[in-house]
């Protein structure tokens, strides 16, 4: 090999001597650890998916090993056609529940039912609905869609009577000031 060249590289008064090739493997270094660093950037992100994928998709094994997914509730079923503006699709779907389904079960659907109707603003069915669930299992959330139709449809003294029971029902709450608003409500319905 020849005789290698080099470059005075001066800095403050001190002269320090590097050879071309020593900055050449220095610049090479520091392209491959960016390369390097490029790649493992790319792994992690496409591991994170990865292992997110497999997470949200919580596969149980079935017959002879192959998985099979997990399947989605008649409830969030229900929600996910409410949600896209399927509400007739998601009602029927929750009436199929009803049929052998216990009096404490059809209370829930009945109370799912409502809470559909409602959030479609229709608010005689979410009542009805609501009363229904009311009839058979008595709870916070049937007197809570019971009180909010009411009061939509404008009956201020029935809403103001459910959203005591509502309130009564809640207990004592874990999270300080989770009734503030509750009480608010029945506040400004002329309650106590």
């Amino acid at each position: 090999m020849g005789a290698q060249k080099t470059k005075t590289v001066t800095a403050g008064k001190l002269g320090i001597v590097v050879s071309n090739s020593r900055v050449r493997q220095h610049a090479l270094r520091i392209k491959l650890f960016g390369l390097l660093g490029i790649i493992v950037l790319i792994f992690l992100v496409f591991g994170g998916v990865a292992a997110l994928r497999h997470h949200t998709h919580k596969d149980v094994t079935g017959v002879a090993g192959r998985p099979v997914p997990a399947k989605q509730s008649v409830s969030d079923q229900a929600i996910g056609l409410s949600a896209i503006g399927k509400s007739e699709q998601a009602q029927a779907l929750l009436d199929k529940q009803l049929h052998g389904a216990t009096k404490s079960q059809q209370a829930d659907i009945y109370t799912q039912k409502a809470s559909i109707a409602y959030d479609n603003q229709n608010y005689v069915n979410a009542l009805q609905y609501a009363q229904k669930s009311e009839a058979l299992k008595p709870t916070a959330a049937s007197a809570q869609m019971i009180a909010e139709s009411s009061e939509v449809l404008g009956d201020k003294s029935t809403a103001l009577e459910y959203y005591k029971k509502q309130l009564k029902r809640m207990g004592t709450p874990v999270v300080r000031g989770a009734t503030d608003g509750l009480k608010a409500k029945i506040k400004a319905l002329g309650g106590k």
